[in-house]
């Protein structure tokens, strides 16, 4: 059983560097780009399908029987929706105050990098990756929150300019995925919650000319801070202090999990 969980955690990590090197994978195997459809919505969500597949395989195949379960499948996406529009309100209702509408702002932009953003990302980091990792093969909170959380930060380190803002850049997503990875676990394995605090976040970024990189100033990082202390007292409050004990997955007994947090 020991042989198999490593095997199994082995898989999980390298379908994660897998992902992380995909374009240089891609490119490496002259992927014929134009079997990518031409419409420019679905040409994203192929592209990133594409940049996924490492770990949609291999997490999809090791664990299939408990997908449900790490998808959360069970939850309400109007709830999701509304726990996090309230955890995001302090960006929403700040942000027309020090900053100025996006006129620039399209829906192709919006779909990209609000939408099918953080579809995919937290679909891959959260669910799957972390998901396997903590519930699958048993890992403790932490170590399975830190390899997906890293590639993470990693992952937008285009966004910086110079080592300090790359350093900055790292340090803060790595953060911000340990945050909502918390959160994912907190309210059941609802990964509704974390994909619309993702994109809700983005959204209203965008939506204001905020900052040309994900740092942002003062006004936008008091805004931040207000969301995150938001979120953690609403999600004390309403599910206690501890992690909720994990369910027996190999057994289906997935209403230990939901009984804990509830």
């Amino acid at each position: 059983m020991r042989t198999k969980i490593v095997l199994q955690s082995v898989l999980v990590l390298a379908a994660l560097l897998g992902e992380y090197f995909s374009q240089e994978l891609i490119r490496a195997v002259s992927f014929p780009m134009s079997l990518l459809p031409q419409n420019p919505y679905l040409r994203d969500i192929a592209w990133k399908a594409l940049n996924y597949a490492p770990i949609l395989l291999v997490t999809g195949v090791l664990f299939w029987r408990q997908l449900p379960y790490l998808l959360g499948l069970k939850h309400s996406l109007v709830r999701s929706f509304g726990i996090a529009l309230l955890f995001t309100l302090p960006m929403f209702l700040s942000f027309p105050f020090f900053f100025e509408w996006n006129g620039a702002l399209d829906g192709l932009t919006v779909y990209r990098g609000a939408f099918t953003a953080a579809v995919f990302e937290e679909l891959a980091f959260r669910a799957l990756v972390f998901g396997a990792l903590y519930y699958g093969c048993g890992w403790r909170f932490l170590p399975a929150a830190l390899p997906p959380a890293i590639v993470f930060g990693l992952e937008h380190l285009y966004q910086a300019s110079d080592a300090t803002s790359a350093a900055l850049t790292v340090l803060f997503m790595f953060s911000c995925a340990l945050w909502v990875t918390w959160l994912y676990v907190k309210w059941g394995n609802n990964l509704y919650l974390a994909i619309f605090l993702h994109l809700l976040m983005n959204f209203s970024w965008m939506l204001f000319s905020v900052s040309d990189d994900a740092l942002g100033g003062l006004a936008a990082n008091m805004a931040r801070l207000a969301t995150f202390i938001v979120s953690v007292g609403v999600t004390l409050y309403f599910t206690g202090h501890q992690l909720p004990a994990k369910a027996a997955l190999e057994t289906d007994e997935t209403a230990a999990h939901e009984k804990a947090f509830a």
